[in-house]
């Protein structure tokens, strides 16, 4: 088997952690698990896919926070990001989209995307999966309501064409959805990291998602587990593996 996983993070640092976070929640070795990092290779043939057996989008924390455009110049590989998305789709590529890669999906496949901050989440927070979840093949088997991390100031208002809305949490009506007839896959949340990932990974960005360092501190004292959230991504794999 192998996966492909995109970058979208500036810092190489950050990339890291997040590459070990997928690899161990999918279950993979290191030379079944490819990472790339998008800002160092912002142009890509989207044939790239074809050799690989399925494909993974982590988040991007370096977005702008006041605006919605995915502009050229904070997202120098929106174009590459845009084709890679219609190839998977047009090919049946298997692929699993997390926070950032959630929120490019849903603009560049026609939803509408906001910053209202009651929408906004910063938590380990329980999501409710759709009906149309539970019969899913990815999504079968797992509780209607499981706690996941997530962390987001721009939000999902409406539906992209073609799509079906997975999950849903209280504040978030969109949280996770699937391209129809695909096995491509977005989720709002974070399925590739435990609260204790959590607390390292925000850590840089604490200035961007908390008011102050109080706050932040209070943030990182949760315990919250999120197991089967973790364990999507496992599911991922052995539903690639049976295709």
């Amino acid at each position: 088997m192998k996966i492909l996983l995109f970058h979208m993070r500036k810092d190489p640092q950050i990339c890291r952690p997040e590459y070990e976070n997928f690899m161990e929640h999918c279950g993979l070795p290191p030379d079944q698990l490819t990472g790339i990092n998008l800002h160092e290779q912002p142009i890509l043939n989207p044939t790239i896919l074809d050799d690989y057996d399925a494909f993974l989008v982590g988040g991007y924390s370096d977005d702008p926070d006041n605006r919605l455009d995915l502009d050229l110049i904070s997202y120098p590989f929106i174009n590459t990001f845009d084709t890679l998305l219609q190839h998977a789709i047009k090919t049946k590529k298997p692929g699993l989209l997390s926070c950032g890669g959630f929120m490019m999906a849903s603009s560049l496949l026609g939803g509408t995307l906001t910053l209202d901050p009651t929408l906004s989440e910063m938590d380990i927070l329980n999501i409710q999966l759709s009906d149309n979840a539970l019969d899913d093949p990815l999504l079968v088997g797992f509780p209607k309501t499981m706690a996941i991390v997530s962390g987001h100031l721009k939000s999902t208002l409406t539906l992209p064409p073609n799509t079906t809305l997975l999950a849903s949490s209280e504040h978030c009506p969109i949280h996770a959805f699937k391209v129809n007839e695909t096995p491509l896959y977005a989720f709002q949340g974070h399925p590739e990291i435990t609260a204790d990932q959590l607390k390292e990974r925000v850590g840089p960005y604490r200035h961007k998602y908390f008011d102050s360092e109080d706050e932040f501190k209070k943030f990182i004292s949760t315990t919250t587990a999120t197991p089967y959230a973790n364990g999507i991504l496992a599911a991922f794999v052995a539903m690639v593996q049976a295709r």
